[in-house]
């Protein structure tokens, strides 16, 4: 979760039974005062802020309710552990360097290939990279094909802003921080996207037919 270029790492945990949180309590702040000031007073950080929760929760949640089914919940569980060194890594001041674009493509692909797996295109197949390899646009284009959802227009969108992490890893990136930042949490959508729409898990939808209102607002 970002505020312009400061991030906050948030830990999602399972709860069992009835709860009842707020949305600053969930992004882990004391009171809704605390989270005002983090966000500047920014209404549309606030709102972006809002949706990375519900990402967070969608992923989190979604990976511990769905059926067991052959290695899906290790691809994704994978996908987790990659948002989270993303996190500790961008969680630090300073300068962004290429190494972190990794992860967070790493994100959208296991996220995606595990949600393929358990739609039934076959381990090999994903791992043939005459078929997917690492290529997101692949992987995305096959799983809105075989499991349509309302977030498809915006994830298609996002991950051709991603770069090309297999080519670009021995150089340099020419992207700021702020990018950095932006192509986390698309990546952290994308994941959660991919496991909501096979969990049923999906906080988002509370937040687009209430506050803050349609994703596509906030992330254009």
């Amino acid at each position: 979760m970002a505020s312009i270029d400061r991030i906050r790492k948030v830990t999602i945990g399972i709860v069992f039974g009835e709860v009842n949180i707020t949305l600053y309590e969930g992004l882990g702040f004391p009171n809704q005062q605390e989270w005002v000031i983090w966000c500047r007073g920014n209404q549309k950080i606030a709102e972006r802020s809002a949706f990375a929760f519900a990402d967070m929760h969608d992923l989190v949640y979604g990976i511990n309710s769905s059926p067991k089914q052959g290695n899906v919940e290790t691809f994704w569980g994978l996908a987790a552990e990659q948002l989270k060194l993303v996190a500790e890594n961008l969680s630090q001041t300073g300068a962004v360097s290429s190494a972190v674009l990794q992860p967070i493509c790493l994100t959208a692909e296991l996220a995606m290939k595990g949600t393929l797996l358990h739609l039934g295109i076959p381990e090999n197949e994903l791992k043939n990279p005459k078929l997917f390899g690492h290529d997101l646009i692949k992987l995305s284009q096959k799983m809105t094909q075989k499991s349509k959802h309302r977030d498809d227009p915006l994830l298609l969108k996002a991950l051709e802003k991603f770069p090309d992490y297999v080519g670009d890893r021995y150089r340099a990136t020419q992207l700021t921080r702020l990018a950095v930042i932006d192509l986390a949490l698309d990546a952290q959508f994308v994941a959660a996207s991919a496991v909501r729409r096979i969990s049923g898990e999906d906080l988002a939808n509370q937040m687009e037919t209430g506050y803050p209102g349609p994703r596509s607002n906030f992330f254009p």
